[in-house]
């Protein structure tokens, strides 16, 4: 397992630190997956962040899911 690419966006809330971690991760030649975490730290909602993650057989698909969720995030 290997990790490609991340990137790592930060931003102060209106109490709290926002985190937004992204990743490419190649398990093997032709099995690779692509995460998104949000995160919160502090803040009154109590709500600590979630994951998501994408599966892909092929490494173009899975960079352009990547960037999609980097321009996203922004």
């Amino acid at each position: 397992m290997e990790i490609l690419r991340q990137h790592i966006f930060k931003r102060d809330g209106n109490d709290c630190l926002l985190t937004d971690a992204i990743a490419l991760i190649r398990i093997t030649y032709d099995l690779y997956i692509v995460t998104y975490t949000s995160a919160v730290d502090g803040g009154w909602t109590g709500h600590l962040g979630e994951t998501n993650s994408y599966t892909f057989r092929d490494m173009k698909p899975a960079v352009d899911m990547y960037k999609k969720l980097c321009k996203t995030v922004k």
